[in-house]
């Protein structure tokens, strides 16, 4: 009797041991980084996507074709050589700020990208200064963007990676599933902008772009709830097992100490002698 309670308070150790592990598992499905993915290309498909040059001519007056491609090279130049000073910056952030150092740079990224795409359409609003209607300043508007993009697809591309290392069941080699999610987006927005600049024309962009980025705003934060959530139900889970391995060490003593005093008055009743 002994042995088999033993061991059936083994195997309920065993089976609390697990309760974190599925608890993770559970809450990590709910909020996951291909929810970004989703929100940051459609994103890039209004601020920067491939109806790009073509807003240029019409918002910009960049009438020269070599003039378009020369921005368009330099925002791509600018982005990839400030990648590694974004993500390091993100990493810095991570930390001071568990779960929403990376979060908060990406938004500052997404900030200063959004703004510098509709102040494209400045020269709308004040016709009366000049510097808004120039070369210069929509030059200025795309290297902007460009390093505001620095801040935005790396980190993103960090957190993605920390998270499916950390979550049980997923590993790095997911990441490719998490960012087939955003190649979706990017497909589906650019065949929905289409259309709607056919018929509204480039002016459009603006809305569009104050509308997905609120969108991404809102999938930050939505991710971020979900990290902090996550963390303290492991927390709990944590110490529900530790509650549990300890009650189930008493019982184990004090049926050991039972059993223990029951053989004792058993040898003592057996050493009595019978008149």
């Amino acid at each position: 009797a002994h042995l088999h309670h033993h061991h059936r308070s083994n195997n309920r150790l065993l089976q609390t041991n697990e309760q974190p592990k599925n608890s993770r598992m559970t809450t990590s499905a709910a909020v996951r980084p291909r929810l970004l993915y989703i929100a940051a290309f459609a994103w890039l498909s209004v601020t920067g996507g491939r109806f790009l040059a073509p807003f240029l001519e019409h918002q910009a007056n960049f009438s020269d074709a070599g003039l378009v491609g020369s921005v368009l090279a330099c925002q791509t130049t600018v982005s990839s050589l400030l990648g590694s000073v974004g993500g390091s910056w993100a990493d810095a952030r991570q930390v001071l700020y568990p779960n929403k150092g990376r979060a908060q740079v990406m938004f500052a990224g997404v900030a200063i990208g959004s703004a510098a795409f509709l102040s494209h359409g400045a020269g709308m609003l004040f016709h009366t200064i000049p510097l808004f209607r120039t070369t210069q300043w929509h030059f200025v508007l795309r290297i902007a963007w460009a390093c505001s993009c620095s801040l935005v697809m790396p980190v993103l591309d960090g957190m993605t990676l920390a998270h499916l290392e950390k979550t049980p069941g997923m590993n790095p080699a997911d990441y490719g599933k998490e960012r087939l999610y955003g190649a979706i987006a990017w497909a589906i927005v650019n065949l929905i902008m289409g259309p709607i600049l056919d018929t509204f024309g480039f002016v459009a962009l603006y809305p569009i772009a104050m509308m997905v980025t609120v969108a991404f705003f809102i999938c930050i934060g939505l991710y971020v709830n979900g990290q902090d959530e996550e963390e303290e139900e492991e927390a709990l889970s944590h110490e529900l097992v530790s509650q549990q391995n300890e009650i189930a060490f008493t019982l184990i003593q004090r049926q050991e100490h039972d059993e223990s005093t029951c053989k004792d008055h058993s040898m003592m009743e057996g050493s009595i002698p019978i008149p």
